[in-house]
């Protein structure tokens, strides 16, 4: 964890880890064939990389519990329950951040 600082009335959790961020065009054929978006659809990159909040969505062939699939939709959900917001910043080679914010 990096920080935990509540600005405004906010409480905001960044998280990082060291992972090389996320690699988008792995999550778009994994996307394209769970269904989730079509083959010719035009999505931005943080679009892309918003998918993998996407209850049950890995890139990962075995799922476990530290995959992130496991923590997707559960997670996000969670948070948007206390009026929160889930934002993520990475680039692929980039080691990723996820910024939680609630009231």
């Amino acid at each position: 964890m990096r920080s935990a600082l509540p600005p405004l009335g906010r409480i905001v959790i960044e998280i990082s880890d060291d992972g090389a961020g996320i690699d988008t065009d792995s999550v778009r054929r994994n996307a394209v064939e769970r269904g989730l978006i079509g083959p010719d659809s035009q999505l931005s990159a943080e679009q892309l990389r918003m998918l993998i909040f996407t209850p049950g969505f890995s890139t990962r062939e075995e799922i476990s519990d530290l995959s992130g699939a496991a923590w997707n939709g559960r997670g996000r959900t969670s948070v948007q329950q206390l009026n929160g917001t889930v934002m993520l910043a990475t680039e692929q080679g980039a080691v990723p951040r996820c910024r939680l914010s609630c009231r």
